[in-house]
């Protein structure tokens, strides 16, 4: 049978180079590591290096156990954390991942209410547009805009943002029907540009389709909010991100009997990390709060 302390002791070999480094990282005599690399070549049944001397090549079944064994250290520290930080009050690091609109905007001054009061916690935040996984990229929890399909990570809703229309007071002033949209200058937001776009709005239970032109199209919801509030054009918009303009007077409503839907937030986390006392704490604090930004 495979030991798991052996796979993690494969994979220092594999990353460090060779037995003697390996031996270094571990904390242990090079006898021993070599011991137990012949402990769990014998477990596999074949071997994982050729050697050429002091060098070491991977085999093909070594190559095969390289990715396991490196899923398995990363599950054995993680335990190892979990079950230290679980015994402790909430205190200690959060690792963040967030989008940059919702990192800006809400996760952002939230997070340094928390701060201030909780001075043995401390933050590493990253903003990334990307599918960050939490478990691959060894951070607490990360906020994903739409639904996550990731089976063996631990997802709760935070909130869901409806998308409305927002225009500046002049162009907004000219609208009292949806086909009055299709006489205003559109502010996309899309990665690809297209001279005209459908918009597909419900009213309660119906649901109208309007034509519209592109004035500009932009792949950032915050720039496009900003290219909007300056008189360019109307744009759809999650209502957390129109809030500030439309307090501001710079934006206002559209037709707000018309949604082009909701855009669901979650939290992500790696398997267990929940039970860490700081980070239940701070997804508990954070789904509380997340309501004044005009969110369900």
């Amino acid at each position: 049978m495979m030991d798991a302390d052996d796979l993690v002791l494969f994979d220092a070999i594999i990353s460090e180079g060779g037995l003697s480094a390996a031996a270094r990282r571990l904390g242990l005599p090079k006898a021993t590591v070599s011991r137990r690399l012949i402990r769990l070549e014998a477990a596999v049944g074949v071997p994982l290096f050729d050697r050429f001397g002091r060098k070491l090549r991977l085999t093909q079944a070594g190559e095969v156990l390289r990715g396991p064994s490196k899923t398995m250290g990363i599950a054995l520290s993680e335990a190892r954390s979990l079950a230290k930080a679980a015994m402790g009050p909430t205190q200690g690091l959060l690792r963040i991942v967030s989008p940059f609109l919702f990192g800006k905007l809400v996760l952002s001054p939230f997070l340094g209410r928390f701060l201030a009061e909780r001075e043995h916690v401390t933050a590493v935040v990253r903003f990334d547009n990307s599918r960050i996984d939490p478990l691959r990229d060894n951070v607490d929890l990360a906020i994903r805009i739409g639904q996550p399909s990731e089976p063996y990570l631990i997802t709760s809703r935070l909130a869901s943002a409806t998308l409305g229309l927002y225009a500046p007071p002049a162009l907004a002033a000219r609208v009292t029907t949806c086909d009055d949209l299709a006489n205003l200058p559109f502010v996309q937001v899309s990665n690809d540009h297209t001279d005209e776009a459908v918009l597909n709005l419900r009213d309660g239970d119906d649901v109208l389709s309007q034509r519209v032109k592109v004035c500009c199209t932009v792949n950032d919801p915050e720039a496009a909010c900003t290219i909007s509030a300056g008189g360019a054009g109307f744009s759809v918009l999650p209502t957390f991100l129109a809030a500030d303009f439309v307090a501001r007077g710079s934006l206002v409503p559209v037709l707000p009997r018309l949604v082009m839907g909701n855009v669901d937030i979650f939290a992500l986390l790696p398997p267990g990390r929940n039970a860490i006392p700081v980070v239940a704490e701070f997804l508990k604090s954070l789904r509380q709060q997340i309501g004044r930004k005009g969110f369900q």
